[in-house]
Formats: structure tokens, sequence, C-alpha cells
């Protein structure tokens, strides 16, 4: 078994610790995350850094990282609070892969990735509207992260849209029966295969 130090990990070359360092914590469902700014021009972007906090009330953690790698994002959710997570399907994993390229402010994803933007009646961010998965979110606290300049942001799910075969029978999504996938580091895709279903763990 090799063993790696911290001093090792730092005397690498860029790309190569960013990839080990990035990939060491697996497999991580992939979203796209919808807003719209003030202008009305919508915007996407590839997040795999959700976290579940609570089902009641529902409450997803979304990682934002500096301001200089998703500044857009980041000052567009500080203002208008509202904003999608949009799950990424096998027919999708080239137009979400390019959303993650740095596209200008002005410039929306959607457009340049080729994805639909969609509104529900009751949101006021764009959803992906090929997604079999749509998350309805509002931003309802903020976190900094001092030691990276990262941001957490706590959120309300306020709605959901998804396809009937994604939702099994005692409540659980099934992520295979719509092919989602999800990212390892920046660029390895895979899709979810399950290996078991165990029940509920209690003491024995």
């Amino acid at each position: 078994m090799k063993t790696v130090d911290l001093d090792e990990i730092m005397a690498w070359e860029r790309e190569y610790r960013r990839a080990f360092v990035n990939t060491l914590s697996g497999i991580k469902a992939a979203f796209l995350l919808g807003t719209q700014d003030i202008n009305d021009r919508n915007n996407l972007g590839l997040f795999a850094s959700i976290v579940h906090l609570g089902a009641a009330p529902p409450l997803l953690g979304v990682v934002l990282r500096p301001p200089d790698a998703q500044q857009d994002t980041r000052r567009i959710i500080q203002i208008n609070t509202h904003f999608t997570l949009n799950a990424v399907s096998v027919d999708q994993i080239e137009s979400a892969h390019q959303c993650s390229a740095r596209y200008p402010s002005d410039q929306s994803e959607f457009d340049a990735c080729k994805c639909t933007p969609w509104f529900s009646t009751h949101h006021l961010a764009p959803y992906v509207g090929e997604s079999p998965l749509k998350i309805g979110l509002k931003a309802i606290e903020f976190a900094d992260v001092k030691a990276n300049n990262s941001r957490i942001v706590v959120a309300a799910i306020t709605e959901i849209h998804l396809e009937e075969k994604l939702l099994g029978i005692d409540g659980q999504i099934l992520p295979a029966a719509a092919q989602l996938c999800g990212v390892v580091g920046l660029n390895a895709w895979h899709t979810h295969h399950p290996a078991k279903n165990i029940p509920f763990a209690r003491v024995i």
C-alpha cells in the first residue's frame, strides 16, 4: 500500500495534484444549477458538491467554490436566493460537461450548451427542461469557509419535478431508473447501478 503525505502532495505538478485531490471523495451526483440574474438572463453551472442536510424540513447544502471560480452563481444566489438543481442523465453528459466552462457573464450557458430553460409557475429560477429530476430551492443561510474562501449555501426545497419512474414504492429516488449520472473529479462520468438495498439498521 502506497503512503502519500501532505508535503509530497503539495510538491506534485498542479494538474496532477488537482486530479488526485478532486477524485479522492469518489462518485458524486451531478447537477446543473440554474439561476436567473437581475437582467432576466438565465445561467447554468455544473455542480457535484450537494449535501443532504435534513428531511424535516427538507434542506440541501451546496458548496460554492471561491469567487474567482463561480463568481456569477455566488452573486446571483446571494441576491435572488432562488435557484434550481437539475440531475444529469446519460444523454445529457456532453451538454452538462460543457456547462463547466467559464463563459462570460453576459452569455447564457443554457444557449451555449443547448439546454432548454423551463419555468414552473411557483419558482423564480429556470429549470433544465431535459432533466428527469428537477429541484427548486431557496437559499436561507450562508456559511463562509475561511480556509479556502468557499461558501456553503443552506437551501430549503420548495418544489420537485420528476419522472414517475424515479420514485420507488418506499419513497426512495431510484437513480438507475432514469440513468442519472455522477462525476468523479472534473471529467470522469459514471452511471448509478445499485449493489444492494439493505433495511434500516437497528441494534440487535
